[in-house]
């Protein structure tokens, strides 16, 4: 039996989703927008966004987000140089057309009022740099000690690489 997981946004947990299991192989499954009770807190986790196939209860990823870190920090990079130089917008706004049009839209919008500009480019850049990750982790372990203890009683420091 294949599972997906889930990822809670209120204790970090990381677990196989007790609200989807998948017998037999799936061509395309799509999920987006699934969410469940944490276990461990009972907050909101959320399954994994995407399609998939499913095979010999083997998960592979078709497409999913698409935004990576590289594509992040590339826009903190636009936005800390319009931030400090107004006559770079232009160039923001290419590069956040270059990485999604949804994130393009945000960014025209913070940009085209004049007496917000650096209060939005502050505090997207701030966003930004929160979320620069480079963490290397063995993330097998990891997510075997998850499924039995709750997320704040593992040392996340002993699975580094």
């Amino acid at each position: 039996m294949a599972t997906i997981p889930s990822h809670c946004h209120s204790c970090g947990a990381v677990f196989e989703s007790r609200i989807l299991s998948i017998e037999g192989n799936i061509k395309g499954l799509t999920l987006s927008n699934n969410s469940e009770t944490c276990p461990f807190c009972g907050g909101r986790a959320y399954l994994a966004e995407g399609v998939f196939d499913i095979a010999n209860d083997v998960v592979s990823v078709l497409k999913a987000p698409h935004i990576t870190v590289e594509m992040l920090q590339k826009l903190g990079v636009a936005v800390i140089e319009a931030y400090k130089d107004a006559s770079k917008t232009e160039d923001l706004c290419q590069v956040a057309e270059s990485i999604d049009p949804g994130i393009a839209k945000t960014v025209k919008g913070i940009t085209s009022k004049k007496s917000l500009i650096f209060v939005g480019l502050f505090l997207l850049a701030i966003a930004i740099k929160s979320c620069s990750i480079n963490i290397d982790l063995d993330v097998n372990k990891l997510i075997d000690q998850l499924k039995s203890e709750p997320p704040q009683s593992v040392d996340i420091e002993t699975y580094r690489v």
